[in-house]
């Protein structure tokens, strides 16, 4: 019989097992031309630097300062 920290483990483990595919699937698919926020085009050379990119470097900088303000 497991206990809360066996369970709990297996949950980390999981979840972190999802998220490493979800990074692996993200970097195999191919971006898009267009910004999913903004929709202004996607320069092409980030696009060549990060070809799974679904943002402009404006939009992706906004996004990832929103994430470590959720964080604090």
């Amino acid at each position: 019989m497991s206990d809360h920290a066996d369970e709990a483990q297996e949950y980390i483990d999981l979840t972190d097992a999802v998220a490493v595919q979800n990074v692996r699937n993200r970097m195999q698919a191919a971006g898009s031309d267009i910004c999913r926020c903004c929709g202004d085009d996607i320069p092409a050379e980030r696009r060549r630097i990060v070809p799974w990119a679904e943002t402009c470097a404006s939009c992706q900088a906004i996004l990832e300062y929103k994430m470590r303000m959720e964080q604090r």
